[in-house]
């Protein structure tokens, strides 16, 4: 019973930051350039916890999450599908990032698109995480 009501609050402070995150990050439901989402996804802090299995309450960039769900279990990539369906649509984009040598992959738009971004952040253990965006 316990562990059902800490799934049930997880996805709810999921669904908060979600829509929160959305909410800042939309200005008047026209359709954000790529280039501009990738910024501002860059200065997005989050607390570890809440994509981690770590004890952790800190704050961190979503950056830092991102490179650390490469290698370990996290739902950043469920945080990321549904910001970017509320903003882009459903089926309207791919993200794709790069940690090393692994590469993660949000969204299933593989052929066409309309616009295309890329941004290369500096992570906090170390390297770079290089970012792709591309929309319908």
């Amino acid at each position: 019973m316990t562990a059902f009501m800490d799934a049930m609050i997880f996805l709810i402070v999921i669904m908060i930051a979600i829509g929160t995150t959305a909410h800042y990050m939309s200005s008047d439901h026209e359709i954000m350039d790529p280039d501009q989402f990738l910024r501002q996804l860059s200065g997005i802090e989050v607390r570890l916890s809440d994509f981690t299995d770590l004890e952790d309450d800190s704050l961190v960039f979503l950056s830092d999450v991102m490179a650390y769900s490469v290698d370990n279990d996290s739902s950043v990539g469920i945080y990321l599908e549904c910001l970017l369906s509320d903003i882009f649509g459903e089926h309207r984009f791919l993200l794709t990032y790069t940690y090393g040598d692994s590469i993660v992959e949000v969204g299933d738009m593989h052929d066409y698109y309309r616009s295309k971004a890329y941004l290369d952040i500096p992570v906090s253990i170390g390297g770079r995480i290089n970012i792709s965006l591309s929309i319908l």
